[in-house]
């Protein structure tokens, strides 16, 4: 193998899927500089993120974070509200911090709306991945990407194939800003039953 083969696959292990292989990493930008359409993807703060998106899915893979998932897809979505929890999904380390929080949930006409929620090890927010399925339509994805501060500083909307940049750092009310207990105790609070 030439050493641009192994370049390659070094950069799909360590930057993951989102990166584009022709894309050049060549040039490191200053972490001072402003995030663009064009840099967007090796940007240090968004590479930074990367890779806690990364660690956890590695700890995942390894069972190296304590997973548990609650179903409500068994009881009959009649009885589970106008707009039903379909899972809800947490995974915690050895201290405790949530790392993901996964809330997957029908909204109107049926569509299925996922968020994926990832915490850095001290516990903060660092990034967002939304889903909308909608069936015979393409499903809209939001990559939301937040400081060590709690704030929107870029995100990505992909649908189909269109990709538009600031929408959700313009206006961000669909991400709300927890801490882990309060992610721990609505977790374990949740429970959907069905009334007789």
């Amino acid at each position: 193998m030439n050493v641009h083969i192994h370049l390659q696959i070094f950069i799909l292990l360590t930057v993951g899927s989102i990166l584009p292989i022709g894309s050049s990493l060549a040039t490191e930008l200053p972490i001072n500089s402003n995030i663009t359409s064009s840099n967007w993807e090796r940007h240090p703060h968004i590479v930074e993120i990367r890779n806690i998106y990364n660690e956890i899915q590695s700890k995942l893979e390894k069972k190296q974070l304590k997973y548990q998932k609650k179903d409500y897809t068994v009881l009959p979505e009649s009885c589970r509200g106008t707009y039903p929890l379909e899972y809800l999904s947490l995974a915690t380390d050895s201290k405790e911090h949530v790392r993901v929080y996964i809330m997957a949930q029908r909204i109107s006409h049926g569509d299925l709306m996922t968020t994926q929620s990832y915490y850095d090890s001290e516990g903060r927010l660092r990034f967002v991945y939304m889903t909308n399925e909608s069936p015979g339509m393409a499903t809209i994805e939001n990559r939301v990407y937040i400081n060590v501060s709690g704030k929107v500083f870029w995100d990505v909307t992909t649908e189909a194939k269109k990709i538009t940049f600031g929408e959700v750092t313009q206006d961000p009310w669909m991400i709300r800003e927890t801490n882990n207990h309060e992610i721990l105790d609505f977790f374990n609070s949740s429970v959907v039953k069905c009334k007789k």
